[in-house]
């Protein structure tokens, strides 16, 4: 993978920042790590910080007062924007904790007292004995991707029946 972040990206029309942060975090997972595992986990969490500050806006933005979700007050469609932001609060959560275990990762394959020096804590927290799986951080963040990808279905279907709703469409 390149070293482009998703900032330097160019950004296609209509594309979402969101969109373009999980697409680099897509691009890392699909990168062979033989060989350059300290390099590739080095990647995956940094695309999963880039990810997680993209997700922690856009669930803000659905939760401001003219946000997408702010006419669905009461009701079931209330309840279901709720339980979108609640679980994508809750992927971020965990996004956070894969992203330190990616670095945890890359560490094990770095200098102990350079590392230490840059990392601070997240050095002292390394197995220097132990190999991470690097199939399981992979599987871990595919996992995530494919909530978060049913949490985002979910909340475009729930915009849609509210314009329906407003238009009168399907009376």
């Amino acid at each position: 993978m390149s070293q482009t972040s998703a900032t330097a990206m160019t950004r296609r029309p209509n594309e979402e920042p969101l969109t373009i942060s999980v697409d680099l975090v897509f691009q890392t997972l699909a990168d062979r790590a033989p060989g350059r595992e300290r390099k590739w986990a080095h990647t995956l969490a940094r695309a999963l910080a880039q990810a997680e500050t993209t997700l922690s806006q856009h669930v803000a933005a659905l939760e401001e007062p003219e946000g997408e979700f702010a006419k669905l007050e009461t009701g079931s469609a209330a309840r279901q924007a709720a339980d979108i932001c609640q679980s994508q609060r809750t992927i971020l959560r965990e996004w956070d904790n894969l992203r330190i275990d990616a670095e945890l990762a890359a560490a094990v394959f770095t200098d102990r007292a350079n590392t230490t020096r840059r990392m601070s804590g997240i050095a002292d927290q390394a197995n220097w004995s132990a190999i991470p799986d690097f199939g399981v951080l992979r599987g871990r963040a595919e996992g995530l991707l494919v909530r978060l990808r049913d949490s985002c279905a979910a909340e475009i279907r729930l915009v849609l029946d509210g314009a329906n709703t407003d238009f009168g469409v399907g009376d």
